[in-house]
């Protein structure tokens, strides 16, 4: 059959308050610097309670002793202050240490009553008060220790004694064992000299225990006395003992069980755990050693009551069974606390270690730790000590130095749960900023379902105060807990605040017991279905809250129920994070919450109440269930508030508090998702794809040619071969520096198929919810290419696509499709070029300024500029594009002279298509652009001229190209360089001249580079690359007048890396512009020519010209007037250079 199943929990949240009421707590100061409160017990004197509180730094009001400490008993009022003008109902002092009260009225004795010598000295600083204990029972009994009590006069014995007091606190017995002629005190400390018993002690109605740590050089020890009570006539007191017997066989310290300082004693209780020799008579002592092996330890002593001599000696169990602590100087075993946290007749234990620091996996650091043993719960075999307890829970403290453990205290059933489980206390008396924190922790079923959360969180600070008090210090310095001390029926509890001399008596509220609850016709939803929904919804259903009392307190009247005194809540809530809340109530405001008054005759009979619940029709989630909860709070609770001193005390009966357990009920409703009898939807998807229009190679590769418009199409076939898949998902990687985000064919009308999400390099679609079993779904995604701005292009497209749907996928191995895509990239890049002028000229030597008069930029010859083009044909852009010049910087000559070549003047410069202008990048510019230092004329820096519309005259006639005659010139006196040879070459007529080819490749001639980047260059669009530079003349007037001309060439190359798969013809890639500059004047033949021709042609050119002039002054000619002779070109150029320069400055 379908297996239909409906989900729901009480989540337990960590909260600050449950019944412990802190708003009106009960306080006591003492006496200024008195340590009042370092101990605390709750007392009853008869039926009464009274706090019993040591301060074993007071004045003990006996003549003759200094701060010997005091025990006070204070009645549960409203009376707080010390010496004030009610002292007698704030505290009284209980006078211990005498069977007759009027002994205190006199300075101590040598002797006391019963004739035993006393340090005349021995009560100052005693530390009475530093342990106190009770049975905590009505007509119980109590104990009060002063571990530093010194007998013997004249000799400072720490003993130490503890007093046994009676419910009405009056002396019975006085315990001091180290006191006797069977204990040496020869050896002084390192025999019995400083026993200091009562260091810790322990009393209920059958034992007594005291501890002695300073026994054997601090070894530790423990007495304890056994009442028993079986006889109906007489109670027999059974002493066991440490004492005496530590060296013997099987003694603490025989094989070194214990050593010196291992402070055996320093917390001692008793219990019954289940090891084999427990019974009604026969108990474990557990005592804290907390030196032992550094780290402290538990150990355990057996308490065998039968009546023998031989049993006098108390010896751990017959293994040495102890549990260890783990970490050096942790203080495991400081305070130790005995438990049946879950009722089962087996006590546990609980073990603190203040000391202990921990750093988790995420590095939170936590100080001090409780250890909790749960018991077995059952008797074990003599030799199966170790299987006694279960592995500890721990528990952390997590502020800083707050010494969480230091102290702990049954409570009893604190919350009065039903199965008895017992609770307990955890001081960390200087957390909360010093003030001090107590942590309350319930009793559970097993270790397993223990709540390592407490479940109240009491700081100091919190807690309500009187004006006239000061701030608390250090609460939870000692605590006592487990009696019920204002006779509401829940236990309370005592803090010791011991830093501000303070005890707070913190009392418990009274708890209703109600039970929330749920009931549904359909134990889950169907998707499409329900009866009477709302507008809007996909489907509705029922929903009945339940609320009832717990049969087991139906009887309690702590509301008037005659009237509604609650108020029920539901409200929808997120299953998760990141889950919307989906189901909505009808009725409710806001969709989502409903409130209404309830509770009227709940102690007759439970409250239903239905409520309709719908989920409207755009919901997307039926795989994640339904979270609801249902509250219960009370109506116009009012909250307690501190009494006035002197003003009854607050009846906490008037102020209960729900179970914050039951009051509180969280459901989670799944969906009937029609996936067969178990409702688990095993799904199985399978994925395919393909490429559209786009061929594989002979190597089974796709490839295709790409222009920057082009768009790749891949369809998608996907399949359910299974049961419902809810939620489904395709998950698409791809190169997204080179594609934009997908879209899906608009052409392809698929309603289930959307785009959902994308993000970085994924995007997510979403498929259909649910795709139906047999479906199969086709759809057609698209990518454009783009623009790459990353680092990552490549000609290798890679998609990878997955699915996944929140059903059980029965076989994800054809969930996954991964191919890649090769483009071919066409672009056609072309680097061209043009020397501006194309031909120049140099002069002589006299027309040359010397180096070191030179300061203008047109005193090192005529200007030239070297204007490459690069041009991207398409049909594809191209990205980092670099080209890469050398410019011919000088000529290597051996007259060591700078003889520079073409001296560039300023870096040069990049004019982008949309006419935004950059530099290139030249390394060690300081050294090549000019190093001259020479002033710049700024109208002819490049970016000037380009921001000018049309050309000025200075570029017109730099743009000039002058037609020179064609000039032979002999190679037999030629002056140029040794290194830089001239070559042959033929002009335009075809006849042979020489030439001298400045150019990189030639080991003459010194170059640099120069590097010009691109981060795109569109399809179709052209940058250029422009150079300003001048002739040094100086340089050709010296070696190079003899030639017909001097070509100097600048060379270019662009540069694309091979990575990004664009497909380039790189045979336009290179390009080389050269400038032609000419001596300005030609050289005169040098060869021997006859002298009777000369002659003869002069004679006749001067009868020619006699001719002509006759002519002209017939014609009148010499009448006007006469230009001068005209200046060479190159200096012609020069002086209007010069001149149009200081026209500008």
């Amino acid at each position: 059959m379908r297996l239909n199943f409906i989900l729901f929990l009480c989540i337990l949240k960590k909260i600050f308050s449950f019944n412990i009421d802190i708003s009106s707590p009960t306080y006591k100061v003492g006496p200024s610097n008195s340590h009042f409160g370092f101990s605390v017990a709750e007392h009853f004197n008869g039926n009464n309670f009274i706090f019993l509180i040591g301060a074993p730094k007071a004045n003990s009001s006996q003549p003759g002793t200094i701060s010997a400490g005091a025990i006070y008993s204070c009645p549960l009022n409203s009376y707080f202050r010390y010496k004030s003008s009610i002292n007698d109902k704030w505290c009284s002092q209980a006078y211990v240490e005498y069977q007759n009260k009027e002994r205190y009225k006199l300075p101590p004795r040598t002797k006391d009553d019963r004739g035993i010598t006393i340090d005349s000295k021995g009560s100052d600083f005693q530390l009475l008060g530093a342990s106190v204990s009770s049975s905590g029972k009505i007509n119980g009994r109590a104990i009060v220790c002063a571990p530093l009590k010194r007998y013997h006069e004249g000799v400072s014995y720490t003993d130490g004694s503890c007093y046994v007091l009676g419910t009405d606190l009056s002396l019975t017995s006085i315990i001091h064992n180290c006191n006797g002629g069977r204990l040496s005190k020869q050896e002084r400390h390192n025999s019995y000299g400083a026993c200091m018993q009562g260091f810790s002690s322990s009393i209920d109605e059958e034992v007594i225990l005291t501890g002695t740590i300073g026994t054997k050089a601090w070894t530790g020890g423990i007495h304890a006395t056994f009442v028993d009570k079986s006889d109906d006539v007489f109670a027999i007191n059974i002493d066991r003992t440490t004492l005496g017997f530590e060296e013997r066989e099987g003694g603490i310290r025989e094989n070194k069980l214990f050593e010196k300082g291992d402070y055996v004693g320093y917390s001692v209780k008793h219990g019954r755990f289940g090891f084999w020799y427990e019974d009604k008579k026969n108990f474990t002592i557990v005592s804290g050693s907390t030196r032992h092996n550094q780290s402290g330890s538990v150990v355990f002593f057996p308490f065998m009551s039968i009546q023998d001599q031989s049993y006098e000696e108390m010896l751990p169990t017959n293994d040495g069974f102890m549990l260890k602590g783990n970490q050096i100087g942790s203080g495991f075993g400081y305070s130790v606390e005995i438990v049946d946290l879950n009722n089962d007749g087996f006590d546990d234990l609980i073990v603190g270690a203040p000391y202990e620091f921990f750093i988790d996996i995420k590095g939170n650091e936590f100080h001090g730790a409780v250890y909790v043993y749960f018991s077995s719960g059952k008797f074990q075999s003599r030799d199966q000590n170790e299987l006694v307890f279960k592995k500890p829970i721990i528990l952390r403290g997590k502020e800083k130095y707050s010494q969480f453990g230091i102290s702990i205290t049954k409570l009893g059933n604190l919350n009065r749960d039903e199965y008895g489980y017992n609770d307990f206390a955890v001081g960390a008396p200087f957390g909360d900023n010093g003030a001090g924190v107590i942590y309350i922790y319930f009793g559970s079923k097993d270790e397993k379902t223990f709540n390592t959360k407490p479940a109240q969180i009491i700081p100091a600070s919190k807690l309500g105060i009187s004006p006239r008090q000061s701030p608390l210090k250090s609460c939870g310095f000692s605590l006592s807990g487990g009696s019920d001390i204002d006779n509401n029926g829940y236990p309370d509890l005592l803090l010791g605040c011991v830093l501000s001399d303070t005890v707070v008596a913190l009392r418990s509220k009274p708890i209703i017991n109600i039970i929330t609850d749920h009931s549904m016709v359909n134990t889950s939803l169907n998707i499409d279905g329900g009866v009477n929904c709302p507008r809007g919804s996909r489907t509705c259903f029922d929903f009945t809250t339940i609320l009832s009392m717990n049969p087991s307190y139906s009887k309690e009247k702590l509301v008037d129920y005659t009237k509604d005194v609650f108020i029920c809540h539901l409200e929808t809530l997120s299953f998760q994070s990141g889950v919307d809340k989906r189901v909505k109530i009808y009725g409710s405001r806001d969709g989502y919450s409903l409130n209404w008054e309830c509770g009227k005759n709940l102690n007759k009979q439970s409250q239903r109440k239905i409520h309709k619940l719908y989920i409207s029709k755009d919901n997307t989630d039926w795989l994640n269930p339904l979270k609801l909860k249902f509250s219960v709070s009370i109506k116009d609770q009012t909250k307690t508030s501190l009494p006035d001193e002197g003003e009854p005390l607050i009846n906490l009966n008037n102020y209960p508090i729900l179970n914050k357990y039951n009051s509180t009920h969280e459901v989670l409703i799944s969906f009937n998702k029609r996936c067969g009898d178990d409702d688990k939807c095993e799904s199985d998807l399978e994925l395919g794809a393909t490429f559209l229009d786009i061929s594989q190679n002979k190597k089974g590769k796709f490839v295709t040619r790409v222009g920057e418009k082009d768009s790749i199409n891949i369809k998608f076939v996907v399949k359910n071969k299974g049961e419902r898949a809810y939620e489904s998902r395709m998950y698409l990687q791809y190169n997204h520096d080179e594609l934009d985000v997908p879209q899906l064919d608009s052409t392809k009308k698929l309603s289930s198929v959307n785009l959902e999400s994308y993000e970085n390099n994924i995007t997510i679609f979403s498929l259909g919810n649910p795709i139906e079993p047999g479906k199969v779904i086709t759809f057609h995604v698209i990518f454009k290419l783009v623009k790459s701005e990353g680092q990552r292009t490549s000609n290798i497209l890679s998609f990878k696509a997955i699915l996944n749907s929140t059903s059980i996928e029965k076989n994800d191995k054809d969930n996954f499709w991964e191919e890649e895509l090769e483009i071919i990239k066409e672009a056609e890049l072309e680097l061209s070029g043009v020397s501006t002028p194309q031909m120049n000229y140099f002069g002589t030597t006299s027309d040359s300024l010397p180096e070191s008069e030179l300061k203008y930029e047109e005193d090192i010859g005529p200007m030239v500029k070297h204007q490459y083009t690069v041009t991207n044909k398409g049909p594809f852009y191209v990205r980092d594009v670099f080209v890469e010049f050398d410019w011919p910087f000088r000529i290597d000559h051996e007259d060591g002279e700078n003889n520079y070549a073409l001296y560039v003047l300023e870096t040069p410069t990049i004019i982008e298509a949309d006419k935004s202008i950059r530099h290139c990048l030249v390394e060690d510019a300081y050294d090549y652009i000019n190093p001259q230092k020479l002033i710049i004329d700024p109208s002819l820096k490049v970016e000037n001229n380009i921001k000018q519309k049309g050309r000025n005259k200075r570029e017109v006639e730099e743009g000039k190209i002058f037609n020179i005659p064609d000039i032979k010139i002999s190679t037999k006196n030629f002056l140029g360089s040794k290194g830089l040879e001239p070559i042959e070459a033929t002009d335009s007529n075809g006849s042979p001249i020489m030439i001298v080819d400045v150019h990189c490749k030639n080991n003459y001639v010194m170059c640099f580079k120069i590097k010009c980047h691109f981060n795109y260059i569109e399809s179709e669009s052209s940058a250029q690359i422009e150079f300003r530079a001048r002739l040094w003349n100086r340089t050709f007037i010296d070696h190079y007048t003899n030639v017909e001309y001097v070509q100097i060439s600048s060379s270019g190359r662009i540069i694309i890396k091979p990575e990004q798969g664009v497909v380039d013809d790189q045979s336009n890639n290179f390009f080389t512009i050269s400038t032609h500059a000419y001596p300005d004047r030609p050289k005169l033949q040098t060869q021997e020519v006859p002298i009777l021709p000369i002659i003869l042609a002069i004679i006749v050119g001067l009868l020619i010209l006699g001719v002509i002039i006759l002519i002209c002054w017939k014609c009148g000619f010499f009448k006007r007037k006469r230009a001068g002779d005209g200046p060479l070109l190159h200096k012609a150029e020069l002086q209007y250079e010069r001149e149009m320069w200081h026209e500008m400055r």
